[in-house]
């Protein structure tokens, strides 16, 4: 037999037959049935190389993981970024705006502050503010400080009125300027005007409140009107016997 019979002999065709050059015989050709049923899972596993998550442990323990970090501490943080690296990326106003700048503008508002820009109005000086009920509020005068002192008379001997004889009593702060024979000139320190006034006369061995219906009892210059007045106190005005005393009473 010749070489190429025997040739076409192992590879099942004759070179005759095989005139288009197609592929010989499949004699023996490795398939993916014989591939599968070679490599199985028993063999994979007799050459796997995959480490388990024991084995790594082993490697990589906490002294590998220390030789190889950073050296990049908090203490070397703190040295590359310090205030001067933080004011550089501050937008300029941030930056401009510190704390005493911020001082400075809330002291500059509460020096210029009036309760008046709250309530849309100014009270008179000693006057009280009073809630509404509604989130306004009001000025008034109730509340405000209460004074008492005497005011003693005597009998002028000219058969007409007794006249102011003297002032006791008088508060702390209260100054007698001068004295008429129905009138009273007194300074203070309250800082208030007067708002209301009132007597408790003497008459006949008892003390009786009085009112004076008198339009122009108190008096004062616009000028001292929080530190001065002129009272009228006389017997006719206060309804006290002759020779005898009233208590006034002043409301500021």
């Amino acid at each position: 037999m010749s070489r190429n019979r025997d040739i076409a002999s192992f590879l099942g065709k004759t070179e005759a037959a095989n005139t288009d050059n197609s592929r010989l015989g499949r004699v023996n050709e490795l398939d993916s049935n014989l591939v599968t049923s070679i490599v199985d899972s028993a063999y994979i596993i007799l050459r796997d190389r995959v480490r388990d998550s024991s084995f790594i442990t082993t490697i990589i323990d906490s002294s590998y993981v220390t030789a190889r970090a950073s050296s990049f501490d908090s203490a070397a943080a703190v040295a590359l970024i310090d205030s001067s690296y933080v004011r550089l990326r501050e937008s300029p106003a941030a930056a401009g705006t510190d704390s005493a700048a911020t001082i400075n503008i809330i002291e500059d508002e509460l020096s210029t502050f009036s309760v008046g820009d709250l309530v849309g109005a100014d009270g008179n000086p000693g006057d009280t503010l009073i809630s509404d009920g509604d989130g306004t509020a009001t000025f008034t005068s109730l509340g405000g400080r209460a004074v008492e002192f005497k005011v003693t008379y005597v009998d002028n001997g000219a058969g007409t009125a007794s006249v102011i004889d003297s002032v006791q009593a008088l508060p702390a702060g209260f100054t007698l300027d001068s004295q008429g024979d129905t009138s009273l000139i007194i300074s203070h320190n309250l800082g208030r005007s007067v708002k209301d006034v009132t007597f408790n006369r003497y008459v006949s061995g008892t003390l009786k409140l009085k009112r004076s219906d008198s339009a122009d009892l108190v008096t004062y210059l616009v000028a001292d009107r929080l530190n001065k007045f002129t009272l009228r106190a006389g017997t006719v005005t206060t309804g006290a016997d002759s020779a005898q005393y009233s208590y006034v009473n002043m409301i500021f």
